[in-house]
């Protein structure tokens, strides 16, 4: 009776360990692929917020093996001019524009957990040809 019940018991250890293993394995590649949080804020030429400017952000499958996703993330920054996106390690065109100023887009490589940025807008020049700085 001791001898099967040390049996059942290694039966059970050596279950148990595989689960482990494969439960860290999975572990290990989820903590991987695991969003990056991307900051930032968007200001004018003279360092002002802008609040309510649109960011759109793509994903750009280079270097990516298999099929990529496709949907745009569309953000709006808040009173301070800020905007936070989660994003998983890859290249993504980024796309700032908000209202009489000229759009700002960049490619951006996002490989680390955070990642800061600030966008400049300028005011757009037939914007202001027509209006003028009221606007």
């Amino acid at each position: 009776m001791l001898l099967t019940y040390i049996a059942a018991c290694t039966w059970m250890i050596r279950r148990f360990r595989k689960f482990a293993i494969a439960l860290l394995a999975i572990t290990c590649f989820l903590i991987n692929a695991v969003a990056a949080s991307v900051t930032g804020t968007v200001i004018d030429s003279e360092g002002a917020a802008i609040r309510k400017a649109q960011i759109v952000i793509r994903t750009d499958s280079s270097g990516r093996r298999g099929a990529v996703k496709r949907s745009d993330l569309i953000l709006e920054t808040d009173a301070k001019g800020h905007f936070t996106a989660n994003l998983s390690p890859s290249f993504y065109d980024v796309c700032v524009m908000a209202d009489a100023f000229s759009p700002n887009c960049q490619k951006l490589l996002i490989s680390t957990a955070s990642l800061t940025i600030n966008i400049q807008l300028k005011a757009d020049p037939e914007v202001m040809k027509r209006l003028g700085d009221v606007f």
